[in-house]
């Protein structure tokens, strides 16, 4: 059972769960508008790798609900937290739609 205490003045597991949160669906709406410009352009290879980055971002989202319930444990039993699995999930996704965006640009 997670104790629903805050754990400082700052929340800052909250802070960090919500920025990571904001840049994964920015990260989404914006392959979902890479893949409708590719799909209306007829390229199929920058269709895949914005699909790819929709679902590095969807993954990024669900993994930080399971991330924000283990930093608060950690916090309850006084050992630092981290947060490198979303941000190499979203570091994924953005250099996938720079990929699909280059495929776009050459065709």
């Amino acid at each position: 059972m997670v104790n629903d205490q805050v754990w400082d003045a700052g929340l800052q597991p909250e802070r960090t769960a919500l920025a990571w949160q904001r840049t994964a669906l920015a990260s989404i709406v914006t392959a979902l508008g890479t893949i409708r410009l590719a799909l209306h352009h007829s390229s199929i290879a920058a269709v895949v790798i914005a699909s790819l980055a929709l679902a590095l971002g969807a993954a990024t989202i669900i993994g930080l609900r399971v991330r924000y319930r283990r930093s608060i444990r950690r916090l309850a039993s006084g050992r630092p937290i981290g947060l490198l699995g979303p941000a190499l999930l979203t570091s994924a996704s953005i250099a996938a739609l720079g990929c699909a965006a280059i495929v776009l640009l050459l065709r």
